[in-house]
């Protein structure tokens, strides 16, 4: 006797299957070997968790982001929002100088803030004069987003630039949703910024 399974069942499986499986971006990041003098700049009680290099100010010189997290976590830590995974923007002056420009402690929600999905934090990327952070969160469905910051040379700070959400689940299929400054996003400063999770109402 064959045996054989619907095709509305495989494809089902398929989907189910992908959505499960799917993984934050993976973005260049190392908890060691830290350039001379970043060391330094991480404060007393924090560790690193997270790090990448691009050009964060524009002026072709690579820099240095950062995400810290506590020495000290437990399980009731990890699911305290009022924990701070600090981020910060580290500027290389080129002759070897780096100094802290700009620090958010809230820009990254605590680690079991994601729901099932656990820890929300899924990594930066920098462009020129632009980083991204991505935030995921979800069980049967997941919704992915990413907050771009652009530095203003006007302001001399890096600005809310645009919000996109990308929700999943096996019905409705993937739809992006974006929101950028020239349809009406408030210019927040980095610093000023306060992350929220992506499957709140974020466009009110």
């Amino acid at each position: 006797m064959v045996s054989y399974m619907p095709k509305f069942i495989i494809h089902f499986a398929l989907v189910w299957t992908l959505l499960m499986t799917t993984e934050p971006l993976a973005v260049a990041s190392s908890r060691t070997n830290l350039p001379k003098g970043l060391s330094n700049l991480i404060p007393s009680g924090f560790k690193l968790d997270f790090i990448t290099t691009g050009d964060l100010d524009g002026n072709g010189i690579s820099d240095y982001l950062l995400v810290l997290g506590p020495i000290n976590t437990s399980a009731a830590s990890a699911v305290d929002p009022d924990i701070t995974r600090p981020v910060l923007l580290v500027i290389n002056d080129g002759k070897g100088i780096l100094r802290i420009v700009a620090r958010n402690d809230h820009a990254i929600p605590c680690e079991a803030c994601g729901g099932a999905q656990g820890d929300p934090f899924g990594g930066i990327d920098i462009a020129k004069g632009r980083f991204s952070i991505h935030q995921w969160a979800g069980s049967h469905g997941k919704c992915h987003q990413v907050t771009t910051f652009r530095y203003s040379d006007h302001a001399s700070q890096w600005q809310l630039w645009s919000i996109k959400v990308e929700f999943s689940d096996i019905d409705p299929l993937p739809r992006p949703v974006l929101k950028t400054r020239a349809e009406g996003l408030t210019p927040v400063n980095f610093m000023d910024f306060q992350a929220q999770s992506c499957w709140d109402d974020w466009d009110n």
